[in-house]
């Protein structure tokens, strides 16, 4: 490169001179920056590729896989909102929120009198209509009465009839009783409370146990009738060390229409040291000997599966050399936190677990050990 030169012949000032003399010295100095860098890049490049370190396993068969875990709601097995079918004065409620009681046992009672009352009313209606008309009958055996006035108290009779048991039933629904053996949840009204026909009085779970529900995704419910054992333990979230047997009782035939999962129900008993109350949190648990065969599947860490376009992949490792290569894979369910990938994979591969969106192909890389 070569610095500017003072013309010959050229005259200048103290100042100029000085001026100059900068102005040389700036070019030198940005010189020698450019070749500096130049020789760092140079060293750069020249430097191996670093190794990168990654969470290396080896892939397991999916049926090793001890269990499936998926969260739950508590609901009661049998639960009931019991009711009255007459209007009426509650004049008994002998019962409590928490009670105890047995199927047949009183619940509430209304005020029967004025049901009492209609019933008698009704009753002597009907003895005298009943009376016309077997009257009528002897009366038309000898040809003494007109048809037209038989058949009109046969008419007369029957709906006589049916307001007697019309009447006798109302007298009979003034008093609720337990259809089954349970437990009363909730009071919804109180004693000498007016109440109309079909108002929840009370509300009541059976004593039969209490069931989990738990939504699964459509490839899982479809091989429901493929379980070898339908056990399962429900540990509620209030109680993580206690795990309640459970076994499958039904499961919806329609898929819940924002999650697109269908709902499984397991029955289970608590014990009596264990309050479970239905809208409770839990988690169900399946252990692997109740789940399909998957022999002929492995299960990976849900960090290990990349996604590309519509490709599934995962980092494949060549022990000999350490690297790593893309391996495309198809992937089915989850497994708790981990997926079971149904093609690509054979256990015993030893694959990248964590660290996975770091790598390109054949990048070296190494195990990464905790410090």
């Amino acid at each position: 490169m070569n610095m500017p030169a003072m013309p010959m012949g050229a005259k200048f000032d103290t100042t100029s001179l000085r001026t100059f003399a900068l102005f040389r010295g700036l070019i030198f100095a940005l010189l020698l920056l450019t070749l500096t860098g130049c020789q760092r890049s140079k060293v750069v490049d020249d430097e191996p590729a670093a190794v990168r370190p990654v969470k290396l396993i080896t892939v397991e068969a999916a049926s090793a896989i001890e269990s499936r875990t998926y969260p739950a709601v508590i609901e009661a097995a049998t639960f009931r909102a019991l009711s009255f079918q007459v209007s009426g004065l509650i004049e008994k409620l002998p019962v409590k929120e928490g009670s105890e009681i047995k199927q047949g046992d009183v619940i509430a009672q209304l005020d029967l009198r004025d049901f009492q009352s209609r019933l008698n009313s009704v009753q002597s209606q009907y003895n005298n209509a009943k009376e016309d008309y077997e009257r009528a009958l002897r009366l038309d055996a000898s040809n003494a009465i007109a048809k037209s006035t038989v058949d009109q108290r046969l008419s007369q009779y029957e709906v006589a009839e049916a307001q007697l048991e019309m009447a006798t039933k109302a007298l009979e629904d003034t008093v609720l009783r337990a259809p089954i053996d349970g437990v009363i949840t909730k009071l919804n009204v109180d004693e000498l409370q007016n109440v109309q026909a079909g108002t929840a009085i009370v509300s009541m779970i059976g004593s039969d146990g209490m069931q989990a529900l738990v939504n699964v995704p459509a490839n899982l419910i479809s091989r429901v009738n493929q379980r070898k054992d339908r056990s399962a333990f429900v540990t509620l979230d209030s109680l993580p060390g206690v795990q309640l047997p459970a076994k499958f009782n039904e499961a919806t035939l329609e898929a819940d229409a924002s999650s697109q999962t269908f709902q499984i129900a397991f029955l289970f008993t608590p014990t009596e040291d264990v309050l479970v109350l239905p809208g409770m949190t839990a988690s169900v648990t399946l252990s692997s000997s109740s789940l399909s065969d998957m022999s002929h599947s492995t299960a990976v860490p849900l960090a290990a599966i990349l996604v590309e376009g519509d490709t599934n992949f995962i980092w494949l490792v060549d022990e000999s050399t350490m690297t790593v290569s893309k391996q495309p894979v198809e992937v089915s369910e989850s497994i708790g936190e981990k997926l079971e990938v149904t093609a690509g994979l054979k256990p015993g591969d030893v694959i990248v677990g964590a660290g996975a969106h770091y790598l390109s192909e054949e990048m070296q890389v190494r195990a990464w050990t905790a410090q």
